[in-house]
């Protein structure tokens, strides 16, 4: 019930127009004042439901939120932002390679594939599959520009100042094989 409340706008207002226009005909057909209260009721209960969908952050839209903001830490090369997000050390030196290796042009979040939650488990945890772009720079020895779709499958915990990185998988989009598990290089 509260998914349908707060991440699903478009089956509150199809519930509150049904209950409206039941209402109405519920008062016409019957010539009675209850239809028409509850039509009221539905009336008055559905911009309610609209405002607190909008102002309740969900788990799920809070992850979608930290994954844009980290791909546009990523994007702007924001080095240290990008690493404040991770968790775990093993990542923390692949990422801190990477990100000396390349400039990066381009990163964004193509689509968020499926959101598995863990909201029982103290801190709650998520396991996060989506598809990445990035376009990169490498300006080592010689002039290379690269642009790459992953797959990525997140493992992300909920700390105290919002959800952190502790593991991570990605692969070429389409493989079926085992992807590179921690590490962020090609």
């Amino acid at each position: 019930m509260t998914t349908i409340l707060t991440e699903r706008p478009w089956v509150l207002m199809l519930l509150g127009a049904a209950g409206i226009v039941l209402g109405i005909a519920g008062a016409i057909q019957t010539g009675r004042r209850g239809p028409l209260w509850f039509s009221l009721i539905c009336a008055v209960l559905l911009p309610v439901a609209l405002l607190v969908e909008r102002w309740w952050v969900t788990h799920r839209e809070e992850i979608a939120m930290f994954l844009d903001q980290l791909a546009d830490d990523v994007q702007a090369n924001r080095h240290e932002a990008v690493l404040a997000a991770i968790e775990s050390d093993a990542i923390l030196d692949a990422t801190r390679e990477q990100l000396a290796r390349h400039k990066f042009l381009e990163a964004r979040v193509l689509s968020i594939r499926d959101i598995e939650l863990f909201e029982t488990r103290r801190p709650p945890e998520a396991v996060v599959q989506f598809n990445a772009m990035v376009r990169i720079e490498r300006t080592n020895r010689y002039y290379f520009s690269d642009r790459a779709a992953r797959g990525v499958k997140a493992w992300l915990r909920r700390e105290p100042e919002g959800w952190r990185v502790f593991d991570v998988e990605h692969y070429p989009i389409g493989q079926r094989g085992p992807p590179s598990r921690g590490r962020m290089d090609r």
